[in-house]
């Protein structure tokens, strides 16, 4: 064999997968078309958001690179939802494109193990039993390998799509990768088809600021756990904000029929939660207005993106749309909006390893998948080259439960529900969002990476260092208490004179900095850690939630270690229902738990398999 494993697809998803197959000791080729564009920010120029933002710190604490790349690129920070419950809250930062992308390229070329060749992948080598034994690439080069992870992104048969205009690309001036789709259908993979778009990009000097609504960020705090200190590129950068108008709707809709969305040309779905600005005015006509961010591209430009307006109308008419827009009336357009059409395989014919079912040894992370987003990307990424390595080394596979991770909801949910549209990541999707808060996610997956061989030297012994820290300060909440209004407490600590500062700390109206003050006496050296005193309040006040949820999760888990041949015949079962037989045939499962989650399966079926599990104990 020329390589252990070929990783197709240089975006997000390729860049994780081919980095821990190769830190996890495999021989790794990362085939891409442009090294240049390697972790290309392709769309919006920022890194996390709502869930997002825990799917990026769970890469990280896993021993992925996201984090730390977006902790380079870093041109402003916030914590969204700060007025809603830990839960729910998330980090996003915007992002240097140019940056994020010269630092991604930066970590592969350093990394053992790993090359980077420039081709185009259009077909699959397989032996007699259906094993996957490396690529054919677009030059004639066939190159070997005993395992092949598929990261196309929107490359796959891609088309761009701009009013009367389109071409086969999978971003705007770049070509799409042909053959594959067509390859994998003629071997009998399922395959469809999605939709997804991208707004303009305006030239900044071309903008009136003077009439925008201003959005600052909040001083940088980092993604990655092993990123010491303030993140990014410590120049920060604030956004602005404006809105459509009705004049803006009004042009919208006398030139729908040149949308090629609404004109028949596209036939693949679109992100329902990411609706292009055309589709919001046909959607939503009682809307007066749209929100519009406008976003800096980096530091290196004056390009703008106008976030909330993705369109696959005609040049002129996104120039005439985007000029009725306030604060930019001179509006120039540098690079015009698009939506692109691509192939995908259906996720119900993987494992939850994201493994193929039909064939042996390869695997398939990303937008190929049907997701949508950097950061689901990068997250199945990780787990195809954390299950590709451990397939080849002959050891157990590693899937994450629901209760463990986003990135298990995220797996879970595209291998055992499917999808039709662009599958997004949101908090409502987990329902132990509780216990997966972005501040915990090296608590609850570092010490994974550590068994995988992906958190050693430093970046185990600063993980160490903030649970041993944090179990401190746990000791000292209950140690210390509140003295009374004559030793300086006021404001909501008085009501809690007395109590230790484990029960004040339970009182939402106590702040950290205050339960910070009483910690910081003159006996101690050094600051104490604030987000490590945060954690350890918020574990205090939602304990008892999280007791609850841990007591349901711990039930689920009865079932998800009940574990189910992937080999067995359903059609040949007595007592399955019919759609039972159809749907477990098509999904597989490995376990009882995964699918008692497959819609339409009853609770006889799962009865039945439950006997035939116990059985083969």
């Amino acid at each position: 064999m020329d390589y252990d494993c070929i990783v197709a697809g240089g975006g997000h998803a390729g860049l994780e997968a081919c980095l821990a197959a190769a830190r996890l000791g495999l021989n790794t080729l990362l085939i891409t078309q442009n090294p240049d564009r390697i972790a290309a920010l392709s769309c919006n120029p920022a890194i996390g958001g709502l869930a997002k933002g825990n799917l990026v710190r769970e890469v990280d604490a896993l021993g992925g690179e996201m984090g730390k790349l977006i902790d380079e690129a870093m041109i402003q920070y916030r914590i969204l939802n700060r007025s809603r419950g830990p839960a729910v809250q998330a980090p996003r930062a915007q992002a240097d494109k140019g940056a994020y992308q010269r630092a991604a390229r930066s970590v592969l070329e350093r990394e053992a193990n790993l090359a980077v060749f420039m081709d185009t992948v259009i077909d699959l080598l397989s032996d007699d039993n259906n094993t996957a034994q490396g690529v054919l690439t677009e030059r004639g080069q066939r190159i070997t390998a005993r395992a092949v992870i598929l990261a196309t992104g929107t490359f796959m048969e891609g088309r761009i799509f701009i009013g009367e205009y389109d071409a086969p690309q999978g971003r705007l001036g770049e070509s799409a990768a042909l053959g594959l789709g067509t390859r994998l259908r003629e071997r009998g993979f399922p395959l469809g088809r999605l939709k997804t778009g991208t707004p303009a990009r305006i030239s900044g000097d071309t903008i009136d600021y003077t009439s925008l609504e201003r959005q600052d960020g909040e001083p940088m705090a980092p993604f990655s756990f092993d990123t010491s200190g303030a993140a990014g590129a410590r120049v920060a950068a604030p956004c602005w904000i404006t809105y459509t108008t009705a004049e803006t709707h009004e042009v919208i809709r006398r030139n729908i029929h040149r949308s090629p969305l609404y004109g028949g040309k596209i036939h693949g779905a679109g992100p329902r939660y990411c609706p292009s600005i055309e589709d919001k005015v046909v959607r939503f006509p009682e809307r007066r207005r749209h929100h519009i961010f406008i976003e800096p591209e980096g530091l290196y430009t004056n390009e703008m993106y106008l976030n909330g307006a993705s369109s696959s109308l005609p040049e002129d008419v996104q120039r005439d749309f985007i000029r009725t827009i306030p604060a930019l009336e001179d509006a120039r357009i540098v690079r015009p909006a698009y939506a692109v059409e691509y192939d995908y395989l259906d996720p119900l014919d993987l494992y939850p390893t994201l493994e193929s079912n039909r064939m042996a040894g390869l695997f398939v992370a990303g937008q190929t998948n049907g997701s949508s987003g950097y950061e689901e990307a990068a997250a199945q990424g990780l787990m195809a080259g954390i299950n590709a390595a451990l397939k080849l080394r002959g050891e157990a596979p590693f899937v994450l439960a629901r209760d463990e991770a986003y990135i298990g909801v995220l797996v879970d949910d595209l291998t055992t529900l499917g999808t039709k549209e662009p599958y997004r990541m949101f908090t409502s999707r987990a329902e132990h969002r509780l216990m997966l808060r972005h501040d915990t996610a090296d608590a609850r997956l570092t010490p994974k990476a550590r068994a995988l061989g992906l958190a050693r030297g430093r970046r185990w012994e600063r993980f160490e260092e903030k649970r041993s820290s944090i179990g401190a300060l746990r000791e000292l909440l209950k140690a210390r208490r509140v003295r009374g209004p004559a030793a300086g407490i006021n404001g909501p600590l008085r009501l809690h004179a007395g109590e230790t500062l484990e029960q004040a700390a339970q009182d939402p109206a106590v702040s950290i900095e205050q339960l910070a003050a009483l910690l910081q006496g003159p006996a101690e050296e050094g600051p104490l850690h604030l987000q490590w005193l945060s954690q350890a309040v918020l574990d205090i006040r939602y304990a008892g939630y999280i007791e609850k949820e841990a007591r349901f999760a711990a039930k689920a888990a009865k079932f998800d270690r009940m574990k189910l041949d992937p080999a067995l015949d359903y059609a040949a079962m007595t007592g399955l229902s019919a759609e039972a037989r159809e749907k477990l045939a098509q999904v597989r499962p490995l376990t009882i738990g995964q699918a008692s989650r497959i819609p339409g399966i009853r609770q006889g079926d799962i009865a039945l398999l439950m006997v035939l599990a116990c059985r083969s104990r």
